[in-house]
Formats: C-alpha cells, structure tokens, sequence
C-alpha cells in the first residue's frame, strides 16, 4: 500500500500503518504479530513466560503490545496484571475485543489492560517502579528514537526488574559490498515501518540506563517464519529466507531475529 511511508519510522507513521494493515496481521498472524514464532501459539507463549521469569503476582509491561495476543496468552498461564500499549487506534480497539472474548480463561488473579499510547512516553501513564517485567515483542524495532523509549522503561520497572527485548536486528555486511546489506535492510525499514539496527547499538542503551545484561541469543525454541513469509510475499515482496534461520541470500544474513534478557541493575 502507498501514502503512508515516507522512508522514516515516526510515530506518526507507525500509527498510520497499523491502523490501515491490522486486519491484514490478523489474517496472516492471528493475534500473535511476529516474525519470529514457535511452532505453535502456546509452545512459543510458555517459552517467552520462563525466558522472561514469570510468576503469579507480577506486574507486566507489553510495550508496543499489537491487538494484545501474547498478553491474553500469558494471563492464561499466569496469576498476572498486564498493561499492553500500542500507538494505533485499531490495534488499541481491538485488543479490547479480544481480551473481552478471553478473559473467562485468565487465570483468576489475572486482568490485562489495553490502552492506546505512546510507549516513548510511559511516565505519563504509569508511576515509577510499577513494573517487575517490560517486554518488547518485535516492536523497539518500531521506535525512531529507543534511548528515549529505554530511558522511560528504566523508571517505570522496578529495581532488579527484568526488560526483555524479543527483535531483529541488522546483519553483518557483505565485506566489499556494505550496500548489497543495506539495501535488504532499507527495504524491510520501509515496507515494515521500521529501523533495524545493530544489536550492539541497542546492548549500549540498554547499559546507559541502568541494565545488565544477562544473555543476548536467538531464541531457544524450534523457530518458525511460515507465517511471516506467507504475510510478506502476499503483501509487500519476497525475499529469500532459510527456514533454519534469519533471512539469508547467497548466505549473506539481512536480519538476526535474537532475544534478550536484562536485569535493572542501578
């Protein structure tokens, strides 16, 4: 679709494209809007619960949380509050239909709270140290300014919190050929409006502000992108992907789909 893109992943922009492409995530995702899934909703649900060190009695954080799938997923497995936020509209209305429609299988301690906002500025909504867990499901990609998103995280979580950032991330030029890389990774910024980067350049965010970090890895379960590949060259175009793995081509990696896990330290 064009008229919504202009090269850059403002707010303004994000917004706009989910509230005109959510009926389309939710035709080829479901209610789970990620690339990189397990091979089934909840296998991959229990997986993010322990990596993410879940428990009854938390209080949870799903910054740029789409309709809200992992939230009423997790509350089904956990004694847990979430607050999901996303900036568009659509996507804030029909998280509330959705977790109207599930709410009878939440585990009885638990509630989740759909709100539409801006995940840059969380100190508007919520108090300091409010949260034990912020995650970020393939949606920091999202933010054109992470420091200001990262620095908000770091006062609304409580001390000894756990962040944890499920995202892709630019891959290593092709030596010689720095632009064959950069041309892959300015067609997926554009067509997902988004800003992939090298993971060491959020791994230092995350430090500035406070974080320790406790591993950076690919996801430790059988991974799957038929959904994502299947959405991609429907909607927008098609590259070639290594079912094992990132998107490759001739063995050059675009994007790294890694998680991380980090501790608010100080």
């Amino acid at each position: 679709k064009e008229g919504i893109l202009d090269g850059h992943n403002t707010i303004d922009n994000v917004a706009s494209y989910y509230d005109e492409w959510t009926d389309a995530y939710k035709e080829g995702f479901g209610t789970i809007f990620q690339a990189c899934q397990g091979i089934d909703d909840w296998t991959f649900m229990k997986y993010l619960g322990k990596t993410m060190n879940l428990d009854n009695g938390m209080k949870l954080l799903d910054a740029g949380c789409g309709i809200g799938g992992p939230a009423v997923y997790l509350a089904q497995l956990y004694g847990v509050d979430i607050e999901g936020v996303t900036i568009s509209e659509v996507q804030a209305r029909e998280g509330g239909k959705l977790v109207e429609k599930t709410k009878q299988d939440f585990k009885p301690e638990s509630k989740v709270n759909i709100r539409q906002g801006d995940y840059h500025l969380l100190t508007e909504y919520y108090e300091d140290n409010t949260f034990d867990v912020v995650y970020f499901l393939e949606s920091l990609c999202h933010s054109d300014n992470p420091e200001k998103v990262i620095s908000e995280v770091a006062r609304v979580i409580k001390p000894k919190g756990i962040l944890y950032v499920k995202d892709l991330y630019k891959g290593p030029g092709k030596p010689g050929e720095p632009s064959f890389v950069d041309y892959a990774i300015n067609a997926v910024n554009q067509g997902f409006c988004l800003q992939a980067r090298p993971v060491g350049e959020l791994l230092d965010i995350f430090a500035r502000h406070g974080f320790r970090l406790e591993f950076v890895r690919s996801p430790q379960l059988e991974q799957s992108f038929d959904k994502g590949n299947l959405f991609t060259a429907k909607h927008l175009y098609k590259l070639l992907m290594n079912q094992d793995g990132p998107w490759m081509d001739e063995g050059v990696i675009f994007l790294n789909w890694l998680e991380s896990r980090l501790v608010k330290w100080y």
